[in-house]
């Protein structure tokens, strides 16, 4: 876990949550990830009819709740996957989008300014696939060492991890 002050980092807005001007607080409260799954009401919210996506969502919140139960053994005071919210440093940003808004959809860049705690983790570490639990927690313990898997790739494959307070800067579109 690192300390930053003021630190400029970006976020791929999701969700239309931010306005520009304004300060947040973020690890207070549910993010809208981790949120999904605390409001998800069977019958009246769908994730999907076909068997394997539900499937899919359902080890995606075990492994998460594993998560949080090693993060809280390990050190507390990290930011949390369940209340974080994910942004990306300014070194790389252009290659970083490139892959990121592949994988989240996102057209909306905010720019930020924040002060709190982030956590540098090698997202190849979270994986869905069925397996033990042991293996489970020992890939989240690899993840919340904060090392990276190898150097292959190392720039797509960091995510960083924010709690603390926001002032959104800037909103900007996103044209790869």
């Amino acid at each position: 876990m690192n300390l930053v002050k003021d630190k400029i980092f970006y976020h791929l807005d999701t969700k239309n949550f931010f306005e520009p001007g304004k300060s947040y607080s973020i690890g207070e409260k549910h993010n809208p990830f981790f949120a999904f799954y605390e409001r998800f009401v069977p019958g009246v919210m769908t994730i999907s009819n076909k068997p394997n996506d539900l499937m899919h969502e359902m080890m995606k919140y075990i492994r998460e709740r594993i998560y949080e139960d090693e993060r809280l053994k390990i050190n507390p005071a990290l930011p949390s996957r369940l209340k974080c919210l994910w942004v990306l440093p300014e070194e790389h940003l252009a290659e970083r989008l490139q892959y990121w808004t592949g994988q989240l959809n996102s057209r909306k860049l905010v720019k930020l300014s924040c002060s709190g705690n982030v956590h540098h983790a090698d997202q190849r570490f979270l994986l869905t696939q069925p397996f033990n639990f042991p293996m489970q927690r020992y890939m989240a313990r690899k993840y919340w060492s904060g090392e990276m898997m190898d150097e292959i790739n190392k720039t797509e494959n960091e995510e960083i991890l924010f709690t603390g307070e926001i002032k959104i800067l800037e909103i900007m579109p996103i044209n790869l």
